[in-house]
């Protein structure tokens, strides 16, 4: 299989939005915290979490409104509340392999269903390994050692990745690379270390990074090196763009 160029992987990290609307999979979490769970996502409508020890649980999806002010032709004052679109929505340009070359404007991330945690977020939208800070110049990542194979009968697009300078996680307290860099950052806006775990003093500096070449799931995380206190990941997809069941089963 031919491994993707740098441009490449880091298109299918920022696309995934507009790559798939319902996804089946299995989830497991390694670290000081690890899980195990199922899931049936429809990002237009709801979020089922089975496991994670924990009840089954049903998130329905909420739009976002936003409040607007201003005045009308005759110079009166207006206002209101309009509803504000989800990243899917969003009009985009794909390149040449039908991948996101640009953000658009006001869709830098997706915040939609989530369990848990940021890194959730993430793991889906994993738009923090391809695109920096607007605030700290360099690339998001510094990626190595690229290759494309197959897991789980789907096409995987593999990477040995690094903190780059510009590297903005979504959550600075359960960033995708919990390295030095995302702790400098969590402890600059003030993050409270408790009830935090403390912090090993060689933090990882390389993750192998598996993103599903269809959907742009983070798919496999896995640091290479250091003490990772929230470890590494993997997933399982089972299906993509099929019905889901996203009702709660009954109790018997």
């Amino acid at each position: 299989m031919v491994a993707p160029a740098e441009q490449q992987w880091r298109a299918l990290a920022r696309s995934s939005p507009w790559l798939w609307r319902t996804a089946h999979f299995d989830l497991v979490r390694t670290g000081a915290d690890p899980v195990r769970l199922e899931a049936w996502l429809d990002r237009r409508n709801a979020l089922r979490v089975e496991g994670g020890d924990g009840a089954p649980m049903v998130q329905e999806l909420q739009r976002s409104r936003s409040s607007w002010f201003g005045w009308d032709e005759q110079g009166n004052a207006d206002s209101g509340t309009s509803e504000v679109p989800f990243p899917w929505e969003a009009t985009v340009t794909f390149d040449a392999d039908g991948l996101v070359a640009v953000r658009p404007p006001g869709h830098e991330v997706a915040e939609e269903l989530m369990w848990r945690d940021y890194r959730w977020v993430a793991m889906l939208d994993p738009v923090e390994l391809a695109d920096g800070s607007d605030e700290r110049l360099g690339p998001a990542t510094l990626v190595s050692e690229l290759s494309a194979g197959e897991r789980h009968g789907r096409l995987t697009w593999w990477a040995v990745v690094r903190e780059g300078p510009g590297y903005d996680p979504r959550c600075t307290c359960c960033p995708l690379l919990d390295g030095q860099l995302a702790d400098r950052i969590y402890d600059a806006e003030g993050g409270p270390r408790a009830p935090r775990l403390p912090r090993p003093t060689d933090l990882p500096t390389r993750w192998l990074v598996g993103l599903d070449r269809a959907t742009g799931i983070v798919v496999s995380l896995q640091p290479l090196d250091g003490q990772s206190s929230v470890g590494g990941f993997e997933v399982v997809l089972h299906a993509v763009d099929e019905t889901v069941q996203l009702a709660a089963p009954a109790v018997r």
